[in-house]
């Protein structure tokens, strides 16, 4: 009897720490791992918006080598587009000159006919600029073509034919005054200037230049060169 009454107390006390143990192992493991999550998340919230910002970041990275390349290409094609104007150019430069240089020889090769003083030809950089002396190319100081002015104006207007890009007459008089006898036909020093103007582009157009090619200014400023001179300046065409 003896043995079995000591077995029993000894087994029911054994049995009440193992519980109570076991209960606090599983609270220990709740509580580390409630901690555990907690440390997760408080870490993972900044480390998923810190992956956000550095995607957004990279998009905007992306989108901007994107663009640069956008500008780099057309940079190119805006040098390549350059170059050929500039080709380009210097080709119509160079043509002009040579066409200008070609226009220059005939009409010094025309002026050898003329008296000395009537034809002034000089050459500008992209045109050709004649001087015509009045009394050689007007007749009694008025506007109506001399012999001599017809023939030249149609001999000139024969060697620009088609190949100027422009034709300006201006017939500046200067210090020139109208004529007593001609008061009647032209009022004012400027309307003999226009009438000039007027005659000299219509003996180049019937000569061969086109109409849409000439030009007529009229003046009654000083010219530079003698008083009432018909200046007659050839753009060749490119």
């Amino acid at each position: 009897m003896t043995p079995s009454s000591t077995s029993g107390p000894s087994r029911v006390a054994s049995s009440g720490p193992s519980r109570s143990g076991a209960l606090g192992g599983l609270l220990a493991v709740g509580l580390g791992a409630a901690s555990f999550g907690f440390a997760v998340f408080v870490y993972a919230v900044p480390y998923r918006k810190a992956v956000r910002d550095f995607k957004v970041a990279r998009g905007e990275l992306l989108a901007a080598k994107a663009e640069a390349a956008g500008r780099e290409r057309e940079l190119t094609l805006l040098r390549t587009d350059l170059s050929n104007a500039q080709q380009a150019a210097g080709d119509a430069v160079a043509n002009v000159r040579s066409q200008t240089n070609i226009m220059r020889l005939a009409m010094q090769e025309q002026a050898k006919s003329a008296p000395p003083g009537a034809v002034d030809v000089r050459l500008d950089p992209r045109s050709l600029q004649l001087t015509l002396a009045p009394d050689y190319v007007f007749s009694s100081g008025g506007a109506a073509l001399s012999e001599s002015g017809a023939a030249a104006l149609k001999a000139l207007g024969r060697s620009i034919g088609k190949s100027a890009s422009r034709v300006i007459v201006t017939a500046p008089m200067g210090k020139a005054r109208v004529p007593v006898e001609l008061k009647n036909d032209f009022p004012s020093i400027e309307a003999l200037s226009a009438e000039r103007v007027r005659v000299v582009v219509k003996a180049l157009s019937h000569a061969g230049v086109p109409g849409n090619l000439l030009w007529g200014v009229s003046t009654s400023g000083p010219s530079g060169e003698k008083d009432g001179s018909v200046g007659v300046e050839i753009t060749p065409s490119n």
